[in-house]
């Protein structure tokens, strides 16, 4: 390999390595001006999450009002048995006291 050659080499090795970091150090500066951007939307977004999670409290309490709903609904279905059962006992009794 004569040292012109050798020279051409270098200088196109040296042309790669130069892109190369290039490269990276605008992909660098990229994620470094991402990363400020969104250091600067972060409190406006915890305002806005904030109130996302004051307006949606009221379906955390919905499933509660629910759930308590369900549990009046059986102990009303109990009662209509009971009073199914205590409206046919006086049925019965009114029929015995007739005959």
């Amino acid at each position: 390999m004569e040292n012109s050659e050798l020279l051409n080499n270098w200088f196109m090795g040296l042309v790669i390595v130069t892109l190369i970091v290039i490269i990276a150090a605008t992909l660098l500066i990229l994620i470094w001006l991402s990363a400020r951007r969104i250091l600067k939307i972060t409190p406006i977004a915890l305002k806005v999450v904030k109130e996302i999670q004051k307006n949606t409290n009221c379906i955390w309490e919905l499933e509660k009002t629910n759930n308590i709903a369900g549990k009046i609904h059986l102990e009303t279905e109990a009662i209509s048995t009971h009073l199914n059962l205590v409206s046919e006992s006086f049925d019965e009794v009114k029929f015995n006291q007739s005959v």
